[in-house]
């Protein structure tokens, strides 16, 4: 592997986890000042490991099909992507049940 490969796997390993581990704790504090419901929370604090629970398996076989960087920049994307709607919607949770 070519080093600007390595340099660039490592920045993309190292965003990925301070952005989930900031955003797990600021989620949850953010539901609570927005008056979520107890069940809610913890439907909240669940997603934060079923989300990777349930497509480990199917994108373990995409990547086996279309290569590593193209997952890579999907995920890069997917994350942005999310960061931009928690940043967008943060402020209007759906109230189910209220």
């Amino acid at each position: 592997m070519r080093r600007p490969a390595v340099v660039a796997l490592f920045a993309h390993s190292v965003l990925t986890q301070v952005v989930t581990f900031v955003l797990r704790p600021a989620a949850s504090y953010r539901a609570l000042e927005l008056g979520v419901p107890a069940s809610w929370l913890g439907v909240l604090s669940a997603s934060f490991a079923l989300v990777p629970l349930v497509p480990a398996l199917p994108a373990g076989h995409v990547v086996d099909r279309v290569g590593e960087r193209l997952v890579m920049a999907a995920g890069s994307a997917l994350m942005v992507g999310a960061g931009a709607v928690f940043v967008l919607l943060g402020d209007s949770p759906a109230r189910c049940g209220r």
